[in-house]
């Protein structure tokens, strides 16, 4: 008999349990999950390549595609303030931000190895 995966969503305190083949693997509320768990990011879009960026900003983590450059985070929202206050010191013109943060789902897969649905 094949035994089914199981996310099992709670909202008492709103901590959630993922439960595979029986065993809980992790507890916790979910962004509680998603940040230790899951990948998170920023995207800033720019209005042009600029050269040394790496140099002209110290401390962050990021690649650059283009004119976009991504910032790998741990939480979002507390990394866009720094992020915004160190590109607009170095007059780095910024068109767009968008953040990437990983789902339960993702975290489920990182744990497991598997899809819900497998």
């Amino acid at each position: 008999m094949k035994k089914n995966n199981i996310i099992i969503f709670s909202e008492y305190f709103m901590r959630k349990r993922i439960i595979d083949e029986g065993k809980i693997l992790k507890k916790g509320s979910p962004k509680h999950l998603t940040q230790e768990l899951g990948k998170s990011g920023v995207t800033v879009q720019i209005s042009h390549n600029i050269n040394n960026l790496e140099s002209l900003l110290p401390g962050l983590s990021f690649t650059v595609v283009d004119s976009r450059l991504h910032f790998t985070v741990k939480d979002p929202e507390k990394a866009i303030p720094e992020i915004i206050q160190k590109l607009t010191k170095i007059n780095v013109p910024i068109q767009s931000i968008t953040t990437e943060t990983s789902s339960l789902e993702d975290v489920f897969l990182e744990l497991t190895g598997k899809s819900i649905n497998e």
